[in-house]
């Protein structure tokens, strides 16, 4: 059963998350983006979970989180599973 998403403000922390990051950062035109793509995938998320059982974590948060997880790994130059050598042209 798809669980909803319920914007979570605060996360182990007494400073509100929306003042951590700049207005200008670019986190925040990618998250207006990610979110508009996830709101048009509604339907196929929403057909691709039973209506019965227990609330899952919602798949919108899974990938924000993976594409977090590229990005900064992509930044960072380390995102070959071949080679801890590896540059990217990033760098």
């Amino acid at each position: 059963m798809r669980g909803i998403e319920h914007k979570q403000q605060q996360l182990f922390s007494y400073v509100n998350l929306e003042e951590r990051i700049p207005n200008n950062h670019a986190l925040r035109s990618l998250k207006v983006l990610v979110d508009d793509i996830l709101k048009g995938m509604d339907h196929q998320l929403e057909a691709a979970y039973s209506r019965e059982g227990r609330l899952s974590i919602p798949p919108e948060r899974f990938l924000r989180a993976s594409l977090l997880q590229v990005l900064f790994r992509r930044c960072l130059g380390i995102f070959s599973p071949v080679s801890s050598n590896y540059r990217s042209e990033w760098n």
